[in-house]
């Protein structure tokens, strides 16, 4: 078997009752917010966010990381907003540039499907 194999049989772990109900509600989010990904993509997400949730829940081990995240998120606009507006429709962009957009859009959206789906709890 290859390493590679093997690591991801390890990194495999059955959801608890909970975490599939964390699942479900994640999954719903975001075909709310993005009706168009394949289901495939949306599970992933889901479970992976699942996952997050029940390793993340004791409230004891956070203080002022919403006061952090607002500041990095401030930056996040910023930046982007400059990139934004030095683009034309034409412009042509370097291949890993493009590609740490792409990872950078798919990285926020994670996170507020992430948040809508805790929203409720």
């Amino acid at each position: 078997m290859k390493l590679s194999n093997l690591r991801n049989k390890l990194d495999e772990k059955t959801l608890t009752p909970a975490e599939m109900k964390k699942r479900e509600e994640v999954a719903m989010a975001i075909e709310k917010s993005s009706p168009g990904m394949p289901m495939g993509v949306k599970m992933a997400i889901a479970t992976k966010t699942a996952k997050r949730v029940a390793e993340a829940k004791d409230p004891r081990e956070y203080d002022y990381e919403g006061d952090m995240a607002k500041s990095q998120l401030r930056s996040i606009i910023a930046n982007a907003q400059t990139v934004h507006d030095m683009l034309e429709d034409t412009t042509n962009i370097a291949e890993w540039v493009q590609s740490k957009i792409t990872l950078s859009a798919d990285y926020i959206s994670t996170v507020r499907d992430y948040m809508q789906a805790n929203k409720e709890d």
